[in-house]
């Protein structure tokens, strides 16, 4: 079954190999050209968070939302809107915003750490501790991937591993942006 779904692919798209499609080494066997790589990740990405969103709906969750429950789970006493938003990698005004609303739907609350202490520590209320029983993986996404060999699959992270790296080479790095504008707001 497997080669059959990569053999429809390589003749669909005239490529001559199924490493061409995934292990990316010589582009004259790409699906896309170069030039459209970057759509081909955006639309995968699209296409996942989608899904998992609709796998999320009889929950009444989004994927973010559930991620940032289980962050906060992981960080434990330590969890506030900055430590948060740094393991997340996004700005601390936009997990408040999350925050808010998982606050509103009763799945966290801020607590003061001190009584003097103007920083608060969030915290997951038993609707929050039900919630994070969902597995932060997708079962479909998963189901998915098993179309790629073992080798595939390995050759695929590692490719994604080293375009992270070069993206965070570059400068693409929220925590980095993070920590200039904290620093610059004291």
């Amino acid at each position: 079954m497997q080669q059959n779904v990569y053999d429809n692919i390589i003749r669909k798209n005239k490529t001559t190999s199924a490493h061409g499609i995934l292990g990316g080494i010589s582009m004259k066997n790409s699906i896309l050209p170069p030039s459209n790589i970057e759509l081909l990740i955006s639309k995968i990405n699209h296409s996942m968070v989608l899904i998992r969103k609709r796998e999320l709906a009889k929950y009444g969750i989004a994927p973010r939302q559930l991620y940032v429950l289980h962050v906060i789970n992981s960080l434990g006493s330590m969890a506030t809107a900055s430590t948060v938003a740094w393991e997340v990698d996004r700005e601390v005004h936009v997990i408040n915003k999350l925050l808010i609303n998982l606050e509103k739907n009763g799945l966290i609350t801020r607590v003061k750490n001190s009584l003097k202490s103007q920083l608060l520590s969030l915290k997951l209320t038993e609707k929050g501790l039900e919630m994070i029983k969902i597995s932060p993986k997708s079962e479909s996404i998963e189901d998915i991937l098993k179309c790629l060999s073992q080798e595939d699959y390995q050759n695929l992270e590692s490719i994604l591993n080293v375009i992270l790296i070069k993206l965070e080479e570059q400068g693409v790095d929220d925590k980095a942006d993070y920590l200039a504008e904290t620093h610059r707001q004291r």
